[in-house]
């Protein structure tokens, strides 16, 4: 054998190992990119002992306040649910309540936290996280009692979206919908959180009689305790424009009921739920707006239990309303269901009643033109476990009587202007 053919040999096979052992490395470096990629590595945690805060607006400034950051993370946008005030950090969702702003729970997530929306009762949050480190890795929703940070459900983007992430996301308690631009037109897709599955999908302009649907304006939907409400515009044969409201049932697509009005213009109304997340006074707060507005320049309309079941749109007047000294200082709702709202405040009908009481007697404490103290009404404040607390939320009664404490507002209201 040439001596110059065992170099060459020699030569060859250490390339060949050093190859091999690039191939393994890239091997290794792909498997464990993948494996962070597709890792939810979760880290979740709970404190029993911390109970659940009612917030008021004050509560929220205070949290925009006292946390730009929370351990060191940029804390990106704070959410109010029916348990507290949540923390969005880039991987991370903390709930924090009380007056001292104690942990509830918090759930960290590899990835980052896209999008999150809370559900109708306030008690579910939905959350959007695209997992992994690589630019490819995929998207996850998770869902999380509020209550405790407990997971619900968790599924990919690919199979909860359709294959897709394009278009507006609107999540009740049970099911998630997903409105997404089709050319002139906009389809539906209905899936059921619990499972993943599609319940049903359709076009929007099949909710028109015409089936002609004005996407100029586009679709609003509200996720509702039950089903979904679409505020659209459908365009009638002679010209003119007909707006509808139409509660949709989530699992199957059909229609609890619609109310319709003809309009001369396109121009969805606005739709509002009194949950157990609203905060009264908040900049979403469309309820205390319409209470607000003296002159009455929205025309609003209460709608008891149609959020919730196939009950109809019929209007609804609260009790505070029947008296007179305060139909001279609020704005009354519409009483007459063929007069077309600007908007609509869905909700049960105590939580109603209670709502406009509460928030109308703290419209007139802060009315400068009122002669009105706090100490006017003896249940806006009171003492919980020795701490002062000011009610300015239906739930704050939510273990007594709601039509007593609807009363005894409504009562020193009276009093508070002149009445009897």
């Amino acid at each position: 054998m040439l001596p110059g053919m065992s170099i060459v040999n020699s030569v060859s096979s250490r390339r060949k190992y050093v190859y091999a052992s690039i191939f393994i490395a890239a091997a290794l470096l792909i498997a464990g990119s993948l494996y962070f990629s597709f890792s939810p590595g979760v880290e979740y945690s709970s404190d029993p002992d911390v109970e659940s805060h009612v917030l008021s607006s004050e509560d929220m400034k205070r949290a925009r306040d006292d946390f730009s950051e929370y351990e060191g993370d940029e804390v990106n946008d704070i959410i109010a649910t029916a348990d507290g005030a949540v923390l969005v950090l880039r991987d991370r969702l903390v709930s924090v309540g009380g007056p001292d702003w104690r942990e509830m729970w918090s759930y960290e997530r590899r990835g980052e936290v896209r999008q999150v929306f809370v559900s109708p009762s306030g008690k579910r949050i939905h959350v959007l996280f695209g997992d992994g480190m690589l630019p490819w890795g995929s998207v996850s929703v998770v869902g999380l009692r509020s209550s405790n940070g407990d997971s619900l459900y968790e599924h990919s983007a690919d199979s909860l979206m359709g294959g897709g992430q394009d278009g507006d996301y609107y999540f009740s308690d049970e099911y998630f919908m997903r409105i997404s631009v089709e050319g002139e037109d906009m389809s539906m897709e209905s899936y059921e959180l619990d499972s993943g599955e599609l319940s049903w999908e359709g076009n929007v302009s099949s909710l028109c009689a015409t089936g002609r649907f004005d996407s100029s304006v586009g679709l609003d939907v509200m996720p509702a305790p039950v089903g979904f409400i679409a505020s659209l515009n459908c365009l009638a044969d002679d010209g003119g424009v007909r707006q509808l409201l139409v509660h949709l049932e989530e699992d199957r697509g059909g229609e609890y009921w619609r109310e319709e009005w003809d309009a001369e213009e396109s121009e969805n109304i606005d739709m509002f739920y009194l949950s157990g997340a609203t905060v009264p006074g908040a900049t979403d707060d469309l309820l205390g707006q319409a209470l607000a507005s003296r002159n009455g320049d929205i025309e609003y309309a209460f709608v008891a239990d149609g959020a919730r079941m196939a009950a109809g749109a019929d209007y609804v007047v609260p009790s505070v309303f029947d008296y007179q000294p305060l139909r001279e200082v609020f704005p009354v709702p519409l009483e007459d269901d063929e007069v077309r709202p600007d908007l609509v405040v869905f909700g049960m009908p105590a939580e109603i009643e209670l709502q406009v009481a509460v928030q109308g007697a703290w419209q007139l404490v802060q009315d400068p033109e009122a002669d009105v103290e706090i100490e006017d009404f003896s249940i806006l404040e009171f003492r919980d476990q020795g701490e002062l607390v000011r009610a300015t939320s239906y739930r704050n009664w939510e273990e007594q009587s709601s039509p007593s404490a609807v009363r005894t507002l409504i009562n020193e209201m009276i009093l508070s202007l002149g009445g009897e």
